[in-house]
């Protein structure tokens, strides 16, 4: 297997950890943990749980190159808050690069919304590797998702590489044919080949699309997924997820300054 494109499967089957537990906790542990991340605010409960997101990615044996190889994608969606926060937000100046002023509010802002993203990225990466795809859509349809919802994930997630490789095979008939690129991406070649490439996708997928319904309607598909085993949720699924709920509660209170941040102080003091 290409180390560079792990799948969902392969991983889960590293994470001894979480293989034992129940889908429908794992996911809707995470989930808290999930919601928890982006409602933290403070940079001591910010740094606590991303402490937390990191251990439990030793505990699951995430593979690096898993982690490094979905990185870059988070890098650009989120490196483009953190450096156009410093700039766009007023208040007192930070230091200057010429006439670039950074505010020390943006700055502050900047790595907030960065310790949340990062926690949120790793959450959402335990979620999906130690969970598995099929087990995933099964939590899902377990806790009463709505099943189109489910066939939309589903089929997203399945054909996805798919298109990606249509789109590989369309640029190499395009080099087979000596393709001339256009001089630059705003010359008119250029958004003329990438009007006739996204048409020419939209088009093989609305086929493969038809012929896939087809397909499933003659093995019998009525709408209703078929669940083919039923788990049943443990004494140590209870721990783990009682264990995420206090985890979560315990830093809501220290995000508020609550009982848990006077007895630290206590201590400290």
């Amino acid at each position: 297997m290409n180390k560079n494109h792990w799948h969902l499967e392969d991983i889960k089957k590293q994470s001894r950890f979480f293989n034992q537990l129940d889908p429908r906790v794992k996911v809707l542990g995470f989930f808290l943990l999930i919601i928890l991340s982006s409602m933290l605010k403070n940079f001591i409960p910010l740094f606590l749980n991303l402490c937390l997101a990191f251990i439990l990615v030793l505990l699951a044996r995430l593979p690096l190159s898993f982690l490094a190889s979905r990185f870059l994608y988070f890098f650009v969606f989120a490196g483009i808050f953190i450096v156009i926060l410093p700039l766009v937000t007023p208040g007192e100046q930070a230091f200057a690069l010429g006439p670039i002023i950074f505010s020390k509010a943006g700055l502050i802002k900047g790595a907030v919304i960065g310790l949340r993203l990062i926690a949120i990225w790793l959450y959402i990466s335990l979620m999906l590797g130690s969970t598995g795809f099929r087990d995933f859509l099964w939590a899902l349809f377990r806790l009463r998702l709505p099943q189109e919802f489910i066939g939309i994930i589903e089929f997203m997630l399945r054909y996805l590489a798919l298109f990606t490789e249509e789109f590989k095979k369309a640029q190499t008939a395009r080099k087979a044919r000596l393709f001339q690129e256009g001089k630059s991406l705003w010359h008119k070649r250029t958004f003329k080949v990438l009007g006739q490439t996204v048409g020419m996708l939209f088009y093989r997928a609305y086929l493969r699309g038809e012929r896939v319904h087809r397909a499933m309607l003659a093995r019998g598909f009525r709408g209703q997924w078929p669940v083919l085993e039923e788990k049943s949720i443990g004494q140590r699924d209870l721990v783990f997820f009682l264990l995420l709920v206090f985890w979560v509660l315990t830093l809501l209170d220290f995000e508020n300054r609550g009982l848990a941040w006077q007895l630290i102080w206590r201590l400290i003091g």
